[in-house]
């Protein structure tokens, strides 16, 4: 169920909010429901129903810029940014939050048990009546993401493209922080974009350096698919945000 959570006594005003604030999904109806109890002018932009606890699920954006839902196990394509490197971007569509959330997603590798790149940003939802989500106002964009840098990357234990990574993507209520998830799913980065898939190959590779071109004959362990550089993966996934040098926080795209 999607409840706006808006005080205004008619519809013309509920539209022009809608319009301030850019959310979608607001209908005109000829006689608007009375605002529950306790609710108030100014109260803030809600979607679904405040009694319930919050509801997530991870999305991903694919390379022709479309929103699709994360499927456990798949893969997730490498992208060059506008800041150079590659990312990932992933984040979140949720319902029983408000319509503004902050969001923070990272890789963790479990090799060094530590996460790799973290991006966090602000980001604002609309309803999609069709899902029955709460969505990226803008999902074709890159900075409706969390742009998480993969490549060049010195804190995994292994290579980048195509080895299976843990990504978590936590998402906090901007108006009222008790209301947060934390959705975790495990995913294969590959190099997907066919007019850099040498360069990403290289940039990806555990072993890469600003000192040696990728255009050398680079001599990887042979280390099957799945096997950290330095041994077995670390045991257990590690806890806490950060522990990497990759964190980074910007509006990235």
């Amino acid at each position: 169920m999607k409840r706006m959570s808006w005080s205004s006594p008619a519809c013309p005003v509920v539209l022009l909010l809608a319009a301030v604030v850019g959310v979608g999904g607001v209908a005109c109806e000829p006689e608007p429901p009375e605002p529950a109890e306790g609710e108030g002018e100014g109260e803030p932009c809600f979607f679904g129903d405040p009694a319930l606890p919050p509801e997530g699920e991870l999305v991903w954006r694919t390379l022709d810029g479309r929103m699709e839902p994360f499927v456990e196990g798949q893969t997730l394509p490498l992208i060059l940014p506008p800041q150079g490197g590659k990312v990932v971007m992933i984040g979140a569509r949720v319902r029983h939050m408000g319509c503004t959330i902050a969001l923070r997603a990272g890789a963790f590798d479990d090799c060094k048990g530590v996460f790799l790149g973290i991006d966090g940003r602000p980001l604002q939802l609309e309803w999609n009546e069709a899902s029955g989500w709460a969505e990226p106002a803008f999902p074709e964009t890159l900075n409706n993401y969390g742009n998480v840098a993969m490549c060049f990357n010195n804190n995994s234990g292994r290579d980048t493209n195509d080895e299976e990574y843990r990504f978590e993507v936590r998402v906090t209520d901007i108006d009222d922080d008790r209301r947060a998830l934390v959705l975790t799913g495990r995913a294969t980065p590959v190099c997907a974009e066919p007019d850099f898939a040498d360069d990403c190959d290289c940039e990806c590779d555990v072993q890469f350096s600003f000192d040696r071109s990728c255009d050398e004959t680079r001599v990887d362990p042979d280390v099957p698919t799945g096997t950290c550089l330095e041994g077995d993966a670390a045991e257990g996934e590690g806890e806490g945000e950060g522990e990497g040098e990759g964190e980074g926080e910007g509006e990235g795209g």
